[in-house]
């Protein structure tokens, strides 16, 4: 089961129990990666979690070159009530060295250095009888791996060319967490699901990479070879709907629990009726958000904005009394508030007739950029959101904005034409009419209108930024819907 990574010299049949590749301790050395060139995902809450933390030098893991693999996972259940995925963090086993093997005694490691793994993560439904059912989503991202240290003169004996880890003691590899983006599915999870992390080795995987390569030929091997799927002791958060077993897919019978009676070569549970994986479970966490509001509705979300504290930011829709709602936004320092109304995916910039508000300054005031209208659009034809155009027109006073006092104030229609509408296209000066910004992006698809408040930094200490918003209104096609009503008003 859990198994050492082969070389060119000790091929997939060479395995090491789990035990002696333990966790000695409880480590301080917790490493992770997101994919290459993908920002981190935001947060979200945890609904199911087997991962180690903090994160040990090393863990019991499974070669997939070992034990000629090509995929390996769980069923889990989800805690909870938010199933919007975000993110999942599987926890990887690099035996891999810079220069020699993990087994010569030669490992050689710069400090720091990693290889370009690509790893596939899936998410499947559960079927009959716990079999692997159809794809949910599925998602490949390149991931810079640590290789392991180098060997270290305080390991002898048995563990001689194991690298060192203080008070845990030897290791052959070392444990680090890559992060999967999954935002991009827009997937809402069932309660349970059946996940698979799948990668391609010398002879293994979707589309292997065979023997014919140049790093197979040395006496160091390919690092891909060398890459292990962690397991830890046991599930923190969540469940295992089918306790002590796994999912793999393995040519070799010796890899399954029950020898290949139930099949070999594909994905499947392993086994129901020979549990030997208790106590050792896929290291994977999950993260999901609410579902997003259908579009057309507000959404409120608040950050940091990647600030250190005292940063931060809040959005919330508070009561008003007499049937009156608001959506409160508040900057402290450069963190943000902000109210959104996503278009859906047919909405183009054009189709906006009408985009208005009444506000008042609860703290602070107009300043630093905000309160503004933020409208985000992409490209007509372009999915890619590194694309995406931003248009800001600040409230108040035009072209910069600004208000002399607390309001109430009225921010009329800003497509009107008689407003004296000015338009910046990203955080540059407003210098465009509305005509203009028609003109050029009115086919660009409309992802979302927003009213952002995130100039707590250009406040008098404690530089705090806070607007109501009422009456916020938003114009498709000549027909208006209004949102937090006004007290006593018959909306």
């Amino acid at each position: 089961m859990a198994a050492s990574p082969s070389t060119p010299r000790f091929r997939k049949r060479t395995l090491i129990s789990a035990l002696a590749v333990a966790l000695l301790g409880i480590g301080l050395n917790a490493s992770g990666a997101f994919a290459a060139g993908d920002p981190p995902p935001p947060p979200g809450n945890v609904i199911y979690d087997s991962t180690v933390t903090p994160l040990p030098g090393n863990l019991p893991s499974v070669g997939f070159e070992a034990t000629s693999a090509s995929e390996l996972g769980d069923q889990v259940s989800f805690a909870g009530g938010q199933r919007l995925l975000s993110a999942v963090t599987v926890t990887m086993s690099s035996w891999a060295c810079q220069a020699g093997t993990w087994n010569g005694g030669n490992c050689s490691t710069s400090p720091g250095a990693t290889y370009p793994m690509p790893l596939t993560f899936t998410i499947y439904n559960v079927g009959a009888g716990n079999a692997v059912g159809s794809v949910l989503g599925t998602v490949t991202q390149t991931f810079n791996i640590p290789y392991r240290p180098s060997a270290s003169p305080q390991c002898t004996g048995a563990q001689a060319g194991e690298w060192f880890d203080g008070p845990q003691g030897c290791f052959n590899g070392y444990a680090s967490n890559v992060t999967f983006n999954l935002r991009s599915l827009a997937l809402v999870l069932p309660n349970t699901v059946i996940w698979g992390i799948s990668y391609n080795t010398s002879d293994y995987g979707a589309s292997p990479y065979g023997d014919a390569t140049a790093c197979h030929s040395t006496s160091d091997g390919c690092f891909y070879d060398s890459l292990n799927v962690a397991l830890s002791p046991k599930v923190k958060t969540g469940s295992e709907p089918v306790p002590g077993t796994a999912y793999q897919s393995s040519t070799w019978s010796g890899a399954y629990c029950d020898n290949g009676t139930g099949g070999t070569g594909s994905f499947r549970l392993d086994s129901p009726g020979n549990p030997c994986w208790a106590g050792y479970v896929p290291a994977a966490q999950f993260t999901a958000a609410p579902p997003p509001p259908p579009p057309g509705q507000p959404q409120l979300s608040s950050g940091n904005n990647g600030y250190p504290a005292p940063s931060n930011g809040a959005a919330k829709q508070v009561d008003e009394g007499i049937g009156g709602q608001g959506a409160l936004l508040t900057s402290i320092d450069y963190g943000y508030g902000l109210v959104s109304i996503k278009g859906d995916p047919h909405d183009v910039f054009g189709d906006l007739t009408n985009l208005s508000t009444q506000y008042s300054l609860t703290q602070g005031t107009c300043g630093g950029g905000a309160p503004r209208w933020q409208i985000d659009l992409l490209p007509p034809n372009d999915n890619n959101m590194n694309d995406a155009v931003s248009l800001y027109v600040n409230f108040g006073t035009q072209p910069y904005g600004g208000c002399t006092g607390a309001g109430p104030y009225t921010e009329s229609n800003i497509f009107d034409p008689s407003s004296g509408t000015e338009w910046a296209v990203g955080p540059g000066n407003p210098s465009f009419t509305t005509s203009q910004v028609e003109a050029t992006y009115g086919a660009y698809r409309l992802l979302d209108a927003q009213v952002a408040m995130d100039g707590g930094w250009a406040q008098p200490a404690p530089n705090l930024q806070q607007v109501l918003l009422q009456n916020l209104t938003i114009g498709l096609d000549g027909t208006n819907t209004s949102f937090y009503p006004l007290p006593g008003s018959s909306h």
